[in-house]
Order: C-alpha cells, then structure tokens, then sequence
C-alpha cells in the first residue's frame, strides 16, 4: 500500500473513532456526574485518551498524505527511469469549499506509460494542481516510474521565472 493511501484510510478510520468515543464521554459525563466511582472514572480516562489519540491521529493523516506525496513524487523525479505517457483522464483533488469556492489540494492523473523498451502500463498519479494546468486529455508528457513499484512522477517543464525591471 502506497504511504498516502494508508495515511488516508487511517484517518477515514480514525473520524469515527473520534465521534464515538467524544459522544461516550460526554454521556458518561451527563448520566454520572453525581456517581464518580473508581469504574466511572476508568472509563472515562480512557475514553479522553482514545478520543485525544483519534483527534491527533485524524489531524496528522489530513496533513501527512499530500506531503508524503510530494516528498515521493521528488524522489521519483530524482532517482526514477524516464518514459513518456498518454495522459487519459485527470481531475482536481477537492479539500472542500471556503465562501462558495471550490479549493483543490492537487491533481490526479490517469496515464498509459510508454516504457522505452516499448511496454507500456496503466498508472494513476497525484500531483500539485499548477501541474494539472499544464495538462491536456490525449497529450503525451515525460514522466519518471519506478520498475519496482510501477509508481508514476510527472516531469513537468519548469516555469519561467519573472525578470527584474529596472526602474
């Protein structure tokens, strides 16, 4: 399983973790707030530690994924074999909406790999959303795979950078 995948599925896991167990201590804190015996408070403990843990473990995958993906997708470009793909499909990753507009945390790209020995393999990669807008359905694009893994980096062309003006 790929890095951010897991650190995804962990925190799809770790949200209902963090509802349950905020919704028992609450309760807990309702039904007995007059009888606090030694198994009221144990469990109670507890509870404020897993749902602690559930919020840290919630609050860490949300950051860690994009940029484990993105220490990954250099890594790729660094150290990977160079090919070209078919780009067949790509669409903005959403994080969510702020004043009636739609955010995107990056771009995940649908390619046919074009191996230079003349295989070719289906890939699916993320990457930053400027990346994205260099893209077009159909184009071919050199990418960076590793043999191993299979895993796809996009080598985009770097940007021109702005020149100074005298004034």
């Amino acid at each position: 399983m790929k890095l951010p995948e897991f650190f995804h599925k962990l925190g799809s896991i770790s949200i209902p973790i963090f509802v349950v167990s905020f919704l028992a201590t609450i309760s807990l804190g309702v039904f007995f707030a007059s009888n606090l015996s030694g198994p009221v408070v144990f469990l109670k403990s507890v509870l404020l530690i897993v749902t602690g843990l559930s919020f840290v473990t919630m609050i860490f995958s949300t950051i860690a994924a994009p940029q484990i993906r993105v220490i990954q997708n250099a890594a790729l470009r660094r150290f990977g074999q160079p090919a070209t793909a078919k780009v067949l499909d790509f669409y903005g990753i959403k994080t969510g909406t702020i004043r009636g507009l739609t955010e995107y945390a990056g771009v995940r790209v649908k390619l046919e790999v074009h191996l230079p020995d003349g295989g070719t393999f289906g890939a699916v990669t993320e990457d930053t959303f400027d990346a994205g807008l260099q893209l077009r359905q159909g184009e071919s694009i050199p990418v960076k795979y590793d043999p191993g893994t299979k895993q796809v980096a996009l080598v985009m062309p770097a940007k021109e950078k702005a020149k100074k003006k005298d004034f």
